[in-house]
This record gives structure tokens, C-alpha cells and sequence, in this order.
């Protein structure tokens, strides 16, 4: 779907992605922060494709788990890789499952000097 494809790339720096409810939309999708949870003492904001049609079923077709403290300059081509990756698994799968939640856990890595 080439839209959602677009508003994927539209993902930049100064994207406004923490807040909830709709952030964006291009064409017959938009681009929704659905709420926030808990997983593994961090907080995550469950970032969603979702169709601005009336469909049956579930409206979702990407899905992305943020951890809340990311940054997004920094990172917003995980962000993009993320919903890519989640938007692939609902087309092969012919948009009859939901689509695979992709978390971005962000791991620091310290290295010792000597």
C-alpha cells in the first residue's frame, strides 16, 4: 500500500510521535498513538497504521511498540524499519491476522576505557 508507505517515510526528526491520538495521515491512512503499557518496567507507546476506511475487522495494519524515552531524532529510522517490517507481516499474511507488534528496545552499550 503505497500510502501507508509515505506516511512511513514522513517519520522525520521533529515528527510530534508522543502524543496520543492521530499524529498524521496521507490518503486512506493515518498514523494514531493508540495508548501506552508497561512491558519489562519500561513504557511503550503502542504507534499505529490504521485504514480511515469503514472496514470489517481490525483497522489496524501496522503496528509499533516506542519505548517512551526514545529519541527520535536519533532513532526515527528504527521507528520507520519497525512499521515497515510490522506492514509486511499483515500483507503476507493477506490482512486477515493482525499485524506482528514490532517493539523497539533500544539497548546502551558502555565501553571501558583503559
Amino acid at each position: 500500500m503505497k500510502e501507508a508507505y509515505e506516511l512511513i517515510s514522513s517519520i522525520s526528526v521533529n515528527f510530534p510521535l508522543f502524543s496520543y491520538g492521530t499524529v498524521a495521515s496521507y490518503g486512506r491512512v493515518r498514523l494514531h498513538v493508540q495508548g501506552s503499557y508497561f512491558r519489562n518496567d519500561i513504557r511503550y507507546y503502542d504507534l499505529q497504521l490504521q485504514l480511515n476506511e469503514p472496514m470489517q475487522g481490525y483497522p489496524c495494519i501496522a503496528q509499533a511498540l516506542i519505548p517512551q524515552h526514545l529519541d527520535i531524532a536519533r532513532f526515527y529510522n528504527d521507528i520507520q524499519r519497525a512499521l515497515r517490517k510490522s506492514l509486511e507481516s499483515t500483507y503476507q499474511q493477506n490482512h486477515q491476522q493482525k499485524p506482528k507488534k514490532i517493539f523497539i528496545e533500544i539497548h546502551v552499550f558502555c565501553r571501558q576505557l583503559t
